[in-house]
């Protein structure tokens, strides 16, 4: 919206509550699984300053080591589904 001219500025916002999903004895996903919550400012900027693009990738070997089976609306987090037994 912005490169189109429709907003001068987006704020993009994103939160997590993981430790919702751990089990609250297992300190050693804490750094990976922890809450959080960002905002971030986007607007336009001259044409010499900014940056024009960027790529981010992975090779997602390890995705399934992040992947959080509940904790949605859809599929509440139980017992059952916590991420680790403690």
């Amino acid at each position: 919206m912005i490169v189109s001219g429709m907003a001068d500025y987006a704020l993009l916002l994103n939160a997590d509550t993981l430790t919702k999903l751990i089990h609250p004895q297992d300190r050693s996903l804490v750094v990976l699984h922890g809450d959080a919550a960002t905002a971030t400012l986007v607007g336009p900027c001259e044409s010499d300053a900014g940056f024009e693009g960027f790529f981010l990738g992975t090779d997602g070997l390890g995705a399934k080591h992040l992947l959080v089976p509940a904790g949605g609306s859809r599929a509440p987090a139980s017992p059952e589904t916590r991420m680790s037994d403690g």
